[in-house]
């Protein structure tokens, strides 16, 4: 029985901790988006976002995030969530633009 509960235990632990939340994931694609571009402006960075956004969602197959995006306030707090993950984390938002 101690087994069995170790094993369940450690399975859910991996499936936590390799979960990736929807900001996170639309952030990550979104930085992709912006580092093809030599310099980052305020409708490129919607544009990247909003993409990243649908992709996220068409390509989930559990539906998992629609709840999330239910009302138009959540999907404005959502969106406020990945612009501060990109301004943290996204060399292309927080760099100096490229001299190609």
């Amino acid at each position: 029985m101690k087994y069995f509960l170790v094993v369940a235990l450690a399975a859910l632990g991996f499936r936590s901790a390799s979960a990736q939340s929807l900001e996170a994931k639309v952030a990550a694609r979104s930085c992709d988006c912006l580092k093809k571009e030599k310099l980052v402006t305020e409708p490129m960075l919607r544009e990247c976002i909003s993409q990243s956004l649908t992709q996220v969602l068409v390509g989930d197959s559990t539906r998992q995030y629609l709840k999330q995006l239910s009302t138009v306030e959540s999907i404005q707090n959502t969106t406020k969530k990945v612009y501060a993950l990109l301004r943290r984390q996204c060399e292309a938002v927080t760099a100096k633009p490229r001299e190609d």
